[in-house]
């Protein structure tokens, strides 16, 4: 897991993000907010007290490892919307494999979609 030390040095400051963003894939672009899992990463075994009463939200391409995060971050956090990502033929602007969102659920059903 990487990005949640930057998190954890805010908290510590007295302060917090306005979310936590989890993309259950590594990336060269991530910003502050943003925590990377690596496949090797266990959901169950990572330390998730940083997301402590803030919302998070989680994209993956994988429903049950998706699942599996939303259900180890969801015990601190205080919301938890999942993103359930597919590749698509698309390129972004640098090249990298465009994705689309198939599927929202929301713990407080605000954006669960489809319903």
């Amino acid at each position: 897991m990487t990005g949640h030390d930057a998190i954890l040095a805010l908290r510590r400051a007295g302060l917090a993000p306005a979310a936590v963003w989890v993309d259950d894939y590594l990336h060269p672009y991530a910003e502050h907010g943003t925590v990377c899992l690596s496949p090797a990463d266990v959901p169950e075994q990572q330390d998730w007290r940083f997301a402590v009463g803030l919302p998070v939200l989680i994209a993956s391409h994988h429903p049950d490892r998706l699942s599996r995060i939303a259900a180890s971050v969801g015990e601190y956090a205080s919301r938890v919307i999942c993103n359930l990502l597919t590749n698509t033929d698309r390129r972004d602007w640098q090249g990298r494999q465009g994705v689309s969102v198939i599927a929202i659920t929301d713990t407080k059903q605000e954006l669960t979609w489809p319903k």
